[in-house]
C-alpha cells in the first residue's frame, strides 16, 4: 500500500469487473455525478468541449466515458486491471461514440505522484479531476488529493464525491455485509453478481464512482466497488468472513466522511478554500444513502 493511493481491494474488484448484473445502479450514479459536477466547473469547459479531465479511480467508465463526450480528453486511473480492461471493450465496441475516439486514455495505477500519469497525458494540467466513492479505499487521501492539485491549471477544480458518513452509512455497510454484497451496489434480492468496480466509484464512482466504490459513481462507478444483489450466489454470503476481513478484502478503511472531514482532507492537500455540501441521495450499499461532495479550487 502506498501513502498516496490504495490498492487495497484491487484484486476484488479485478474479480468483480465482467459482471454486468450491476450496471444499471452504477449508470445512474454516474449520471447523476455528472449532472452536479457540469454545474461546478467554472466557465464553459465542458460545454465547448476544450475540457481536460482526469477521473481518479474510473472503474469501468461510467462517469469517464460521459464526460469525455464533453471533453478534449479524459484520462482514468484505476488499481484495478480488469475494470480497465471493461473501459477499453466499451470503447472498442461496434456501438462505441466515434466522438469518443482517441479522447479516453486509462492507466492501470493509482495516483502516487505525477508521475504516476504518463508525461504524454500531463503535459497539458486538467480543468476537473473527479474523485467518486474512492476516498475511503485510500489510506491517505490527503496525499493522493495533494498530487491532484498539482495536476490542475489555474482556475481548475478537484469535485470529490463520498458517502456521508454517519448511522445510516454504519448500518448500510453491516447490512451489505449480512447480505453478502460484493461491493458498494444497490442490489434487488437473489442477486448473482458480486459487484462492479468503483464506478463505477463506487468504483464506484465509486468510484461509482462508485468508486470503491465507486463506486465510484457508481464508483457507475465513483466508488470503488458497487456490488449487487443480497444473495451472492458466487461466492455465497461472506464465507464465513468477519465483518473486518470483509472490508479488508474490499479496500474500505472508514465508512465515510462527514464534510468537515473532507474539507480539512482537503485543506491538508493544500487547497486554500475547499467547501462541502450534500449533494444527493442515491441507491448504494443495498439502501438509498447520502453521497457528499467537497471542492477543492486552484
Amino acid at each position: 500500500m502506498s501513502a498516496a493511493g490504495e490498492e487495497g481491494g484491487a484484486k476484488f474488484f479485478d474479480k468483480v469487473a465482467q459482471n454486468n448484473a450491476n450496471q444499471a445502479a452504477l449508470a445512474a450514479l454516474a449520471k447523476k455525478v455528472f449532472d452536479d459536477v457540469s454545474g461546478r466547473v467554472s466557465g464553459s469547459c465542458l460545454v465547448d468541449g476544450t475540457a481536460r479531465v482526469l477521473d481518479i479511480g474510473c472503474g469501468t467508465g461510467s462517469l469517464l466515458l460521459l464526460l469525455a463526450d464533453k471533453a478534449s480528453a479524459a484520462v482514468g486511473l484505476d488499481p484495478s486491471a480488469e475494470s480497465l480492461a471493461v473501459v477499453k471493450a466499451k470503447l472498442s465496441a461496434a456501438d462505441a461514440p466515434p466522438q469518443l475516439a482517441g479522447k479516453v486514455h486509462v492507466h492501470n495505477t493509482v495516483l502516487e505522484s505525477v508521475d504516476s500519469i504518463p508525461e504524454s497525458d500531463r503535459a497539458q494540467l486538467f480543468d476537473l479531476i473527479t474523485c467518486v466513492v474512492v476516498a475511503h479505499h485510500m489510506r491517505d487521501p490527503s496525499a493522493a488529493f495533494s498530487v491532484a492539485r498539482q495536476l490542475l491549471r489555474p482556475g481548475g477544480v478537484l469535485c470529490v464525491y463520498e458517502l456521508e458518513a454517519g448511522p445510516e452509512t454504519d448500518a448500510a455497510f453491516a447490512a451489505h455485509y449480512r447480505h453478502g454484497g460484493g461491493g458498494h451496489g444497490h442490489g434487488g434480492h437473489e442477486g448473482h453478481g458480486h459487484g462492479h468496480g468503483h464506478e463505477d466509484h463506487g468504483h464506484g464512482h465509486g468510484h461509482g464512482h462508485g468508486h470503491e466504490e465507486h463506486g465510484h459513481s457508481g464508483h457507475e462507478d465513483h466508488g470503488h466497488g458497487h456490488g449487487h444483489g443480497h444473495e451472492d450466489h458466487s461466492h455465497g454470503q461472506h464465507d464465513g468472513q468477519s465483518f473486518e476481513e470483509w472490508k479488508k478484502e474490499r479496500g474500505v478503511h472508514r465508512h465515510g466522511f462527514s464534510c468537515d472531514d473532507l474539507v480539512n482532507i482537503l485543506k491538508t492537500a493544500g487547497f486554500a478554500n475547499p467547501t462541502a455540501q450534500l449533494a444527493f441521495r442515491t441507491p448504494l450499499l443495498q439502501t438509498e444513502v447520502n453521497i457528499i461532495v467537497a471542492e477543492g479550487r486552484v
